[in-house]
């Protein structure tokens, strides 16, 4: 369980639209040193949706890295797209496998938006993925968590 302080960490670009990832690293410690609680990486305040999804998987993965679990990095996953959801939840699912170097958090958008099966199928499809990964599920606008 986490309490405390979780920061919507924003990710920092360069000009030309690229990721500053000496930046980031430097949010990151800035956050480490203050004594926050955990780090949302690339949720709504994180550019999620300027981000191609290599570059969201990597964010995931750069500030994993970098705290080397000095704090939990709960993962922004959620998307428009099912699809999108699920590989963005798989990577963060990847990033906490066995061997990794720090927690995290699968952040979704539990409203996601199917096509075919409608809304219900798509959620059903994305905690199929997180359950499978062992993660928590946040519901945006909300407190409560479930398994």
């Amino acid at each position: 369980m986490i309490t405390g302080s979780i920061v919507a960490l924003v990710t920092p670009m360069h000009a030309d639209g690229s990721v500053d990832w000496s930046g980031l690293e430097r949010l990151l410690d800035l956050h480490l040193e203050a004594g926050t609680s955990a780090i949302g990486a690339v949720g709504t305040t994180g550019e999620s949706a300027t981000l191609s999804v290599e570059e969201h998987c990597e964010v995931i993965r750069h500030c994993v890295n970098h705290l080397r679990g000095r704090l939990p990095v709960v993962a922004g996953t959620g998307s428009n797209s099912t699809a999108e959801t699920i590989r963005l939840t798989k990577a963060a699912a990847s990033a906490a496998a066995p061997g990794s170097v720090a927690p995290v958090l699968a952040g979704t958008v539990v409203a996601a938006v199917a096509t075919g099966g409608g809304a219900a199928a798509g959620v059903a499809a994305v905690r199929e993925v997180i359950a499978a990964a062992e993660l928590l599920i946040f519901k945006e606008g909300s407190q409560r968590r479930q398994r």
